[in-house]
């Protein structure tokens, strides 16, 4: 978007946003003379509520304005989320409205008020705010819309609020005077004479249930909470693109009418430095598709070979003191699942061999391969790898009461969780994660552990192999 197209756009909020002002201080002035001179507690309630609109539409054009600055040193996003904040204000004013509304005609209806004085005035200027009202919530909607305003927004949210009220009002002062045909001290004319204060009650229900719904959407804005529609359709693209293995991470935040979308994939590890960017520039032209003029960082990384990891776990289980055995891995498409056993000093607490297998977990730990290790003592002899064919994870309900109740026979609390059953080349692999006691030396909570993984195998004939990692209580 060239300067020319952001400055007729800054300049087309900027005038809808100050004939709103206008129209308010209009409507405000009206409906206060009327009100005044009626004694009507509905027509002073729509007064007020106009007068906070007047405030709110002062903060919606100050808002507008500031918005419009571009990004600088401290703001490098831009100041699009000034708008979300004056939003976030208008909705306050509106629920402090609410409890005035509330306040004034509860005290009425209990202990009762002032005789309402009918006047044609009230009826002309309330028609009159409804016809103001709708024009200009359907001309602010329509900007909104278009550039994405949350402070807009919350403007044509307001006056089409301010049209409903206005009705109810309305209909209240048409009770009021309905309430003439009937006898003094009859029940129609005891509820109808009432009539203003309760629609007073009703458009301060009207107010608080929209302001509500208007303060949580605006609340999200401010905490970059990203639409799930167009993070879906976004993922959709993304992966729908041929050299896109998957998706890794994407984040999505808004600044006023401004998109960044935060996107890094994993793409095949063959493709040279040339085809890779551009499989991103495919990558951001779906985005684009979609938020047209965001703001797009795409980050990829090559897909991780097997033994590239394989070779990455070995050293850095050298860093840390560890020897490994018994490694398998298992994928299901999205990610790759590895077992493996850890061998550390036998004198070692479970606390200090827990924390070793933890910086370990860390160190390889990448966004394709999930590793859970299985601690035990250091023996002389290593087995080689070995490497399963794809699988998938398969449901365990069944399996839950078996594990609980293993762990119990075997001394332990029954805590466990990240249990998993993978099945792969005909094969069922159990794994999960318990505690144990941390004081315990790594030698014992071996033996406790290879009890449980027998008597699990014993218990349950379907598994063919059992991997539980220990961590201390």
């Amino acid at each position: 978007m060239n300067k020319n197209e952001i400055s007729e756009q800054n300049s087309e909020k900027k005038r809808v946003a100050l004939a709103s002002l206008f129209a308010a201080f209009l409507l405000t002035g009206l409906k206060l003379a009327v009100g005044l001179s009626t004694g009507s507690l509905g027509v002073l309630a729509e007064a007020a509520h106009s007068a906070l609109d007047l405030v709110a539409s002062a903060v919606t054009f100050l808002a507008i304005r500031l918005a419009a600055l571009p990004p600088d040193a401290t703001h490098t996003y831009g100041h699009g989320k000034i708008e979300s904040l004056a939003a976030l204000v208008e909705t306050l004013l509106l629920l402090l409205t609410c409890v005035w509304i509330v306040t004034e005609a509860v005290r009425h209806l209990i202990h009762g008020q002032n005789p309402v004085r009918l006047s044609a005035w009230a009826f002309i200027v309330l028609l009159i705010s409804i016809g103001i009202d709708f024009s200009r919530s359907r001309l602010l909607d329509k900007v909104a819309k278009k550039h994405k305003s949350h402070a807009l927004e919350a403007d044509a949210l307001h006056f089409s609020i301010d049209m409903l009220s206005s009705l109810v009002v309305l209909l209240g002062l048409a009770g009021v005077w309905l309430a003439g045909f009937f006898a003094a001290g009859t029940l129609p004319a005891a509820m109808l004479g009432r009539a203003d204060s309760l629609a007073a009650l009703v458009v301060a229900l009207i107010v608080a249930t929209v302001s509500l719904r208007l303060g949580f959407k605006t609340v999200n804005a401010l905490m970059d909470a990203g639409s799930a529609g167009d993070l879906k359709r976004m993922e959709a693209l993304v992966e729908a693109i041929p050299d896109v293995l998957r998706i890794s991470r994407l984040r999505l935040r808004e600044s006023g009418k401004d998109n960044f979308v935060d996107l890094e994939i994993i793409l095949p590890g063959h493709l040279n430095l040339t085809e890779a960017h551009d499989v991103t520039l495919e990558a951001e032209k779906a985005i684009q598709s979609l938020l047209p003029g965001a703001d797009i960082t795409i980050h990829f990384e090559p897909e991780t070979q097997p033994q590239d990891f394989l070779s990455k776990m070995r050293n850095q289980a050298k860093m840390h003191g560890l020897d490994l055995h018994n490694i398998e891995m298992t994928s299901t498409g999205q990610a790759t699942f590895v077992t493996l056993h850890a061998e550390a000093d036998e004198d070692l607490s479970l606390f200090a061999a827990h924390a070793k297998a933890q910086d370990f977990e860390r160190a390889v730990r990448t966004p394709q391969y999930e590793v859970l290790v299985h601690l035990e003592p250091r023996r002389i002899t290593e087995s080689c790898a070995r490497l399963l064919p794809a699988g998938a994870q398969t449901e365990i309900p069944e399996l839950t009461q078996a594990v609980t109740q293993c762990l119990k026979d075997h001394g332990g609390t029954g805590e466990f969780h990240k249990i998993r059953l993978l099945k792969a080349g005909g094969q069922l692999k159990l794994s999960f994660h318990c505690t144990m006691r941390g004081s315990e030396n790594l030698r014992d909570c071996h033996h406790t552990i290879s009890a449980i993984e027998k008597s699990l195998l014993r218990d349950c004939p379907e598994l063919h192999s059992v991997s539980i990692h220990a961590e201390p209580g």
